[in-house]
């Protein structure tokens, strides 16, 4: 064999042998292609029939939520649960349609000095006042004073000054009290939806002035 058959020969076989590598390598990658399909494939088959049961299951749940919604809605529509929650109310001061004094006389040792005589007894000290009210159902002071024009929880020291002549051989007493214009008003349950009502009444006593008597006690 000359050397240029010899070459001829080994560039043929490289040829062969690059022919049979390439065929190998594209039959390896077939394979490979197939075997990365194959899974795949099967992959998404096993998902959806994963999702077919987990849509399954799902399904399953969902119709037992909706199954137990569905009770309790029904439950709800058959029972609305009671009765509609109430709208918003509040009792609100209305109609002053009244004023008079009245006379308060505490009667406790701090609003009363009695002595012998001959003397004068006077009665210098101070004493406690103060607004109040009364109402029949609850309401609050804050609402009472807007309606009255004062504050009803008002309270102050106020001092006395009175003096009288005791005869000879005789006791008397002085007495301290103190006269407050009393406002009458109606109370009216009043709702978010307009609706208002009486529902009670009341009285706000606002201080004036202090009161004193006198007696004979012997």
């Amino acid at each position: 064999m000359n050397t240029t058959t010899a070459r001829r020969w080994i560039t043929g076989w490289r040829t062969i042998t690059a022919a049979i590598a390439g065929i190998g390598i594209i039959t390896a990658a077939i394979a490979v292609g197939h075997t990365r399909t194959v899974p795949r494939s099967t992959g998404i088959h096993l998902a959806a029939h994963n999702a077919n049961g987990a849509n399954a299951n799902g399904a399953n749940a969902n119709n037992g939520v909706r199954n137990n919604g569905a009770n309790r809605g029904d439950g709800v529509v058959a029972k609305p649960n009671g009765p509609a929650p109430p709208l918003p109310c509040r009792n609100q001061v209305r109609d002053l349609h009244r004023t008079f004094t009245h006379e308060t006389w505490p009667g406790t040792a701090d609003w009363s000095v009695s002595g012998r005589g001959p003397a004068s007894l006077s009665m210098n000290r101070s004493v406690s006042v103060s607004n109040t009210f009364t109402t029949t159902v609850t309401v609050s002071s804050k609402v009472i004073s807007a309606a009255v024009g004062f504050n009803v929880t008002w309270t102050s020291s106020v001092g006395t000054a009175y003096t009288v002549t005791v005869p000879e051989g005789q006791e008397w007493i002085i007495h301290a009290g103190y006269l407050s214009i009393v406002h009458q008003f109606d109370i009216y349950r009043t709702c978010a939806n307009g609706n208002s009502t009486k529902v009670g009444s009341g009285y706000a006593y606002e201080y004036n002035h202090l009161l004193y008597d006198t007696a004979r006690l012997h």
